[in-house]
């Protein structure tokens, strides 16, 4: 947890390009986390909140 509110999971993509980020996207938002921002290979996106 970076604080009580907001929390920063990493982890290594081994399928990329071919699996993408979607899977950990999804089990992140069924515990109603949202997502600030990602790296997918391609470069730091954030999103619109």
């Amino acid at each position: 947890m970076a604080s009580a509110d907001r929390a920063k999971l990493e982890f290594e993509s081994f399928s990329y390009p071919y699996g993408g980020t979607s899977a950990i996207q999804a089990l992140v938002e069924s515990f109603n986390f949202l997502i600030l921002a990602e790296d997918d290979g391609t470069g730091y996106t954030k999103f619109n909140l």
